[in-house]
């Protein structure tokens, strides 16, 4: 699962750079199909950094579960549930342990940044519209930073 993860990391990084880049690109040289498609590799992020979390992709996991499910079940040969969690919090709590520790906090940013921005495109008013090539560029370069 680690591996799974590592990959969807390293995957939205190139979209995400992609996105920024093409973006521009389209724009300056007034080519609106890389635009379309950097708009696209902006969803594609979204995807990517849900897929991450969901797989755990911090660089000390090396169980082959799932991450969410091993905190819910306690299940501390996951070197990062062993770290943030323990037996005396409650439910709640327990989920909320996925972004105690730095690699989790950051994963989770990145995700909700990801999901945020896919909602922000997608939802723009048309009179924004000159405006969302430069905006997906700014959105998917800070993308970037916490792929990597």
């Amino acid at each position: 699962m680690a591996e799974l993860g590592l990959t969807a990391l390293m995957l939205g990084m190139g979209l995400a750079a992609y996105a920024a880049i093409g973006s521009l690109i389209g724009q300056s040289r007034g080519i609106p199909e890389v635009v379309v498609s950097a708009r696209r590799a902006l969803y594609l992020t979204a995807a990517s950094s849900v897929a991450a979390a969901a797989a755990g992709a911090w660089p000390d996991s090396t169980a082959s579960r799932r991450a969410f499910t091993a905190f819910m079940q306690n299940d501390f040969s996951l070197e990062y549930v062993f770290a943030h969690s323990n037996t005396v919090l409650e439910r709640g709590f327990t989920f909320v342990a996925f972004y105690a520790g730095n690699e989790g906090s950051l994963l989770y940013i990145l995700m909700v940044l990801a999901l945020m921005s896919a909602a922000a495109v997608i939802w723009a008013p048309g009179r924004f519209a000159r405006s969302m090539p430069y905006t997906i560029a700014i959105l998917a370069a800070t993308q970037f930073f916490y792929f990597m």
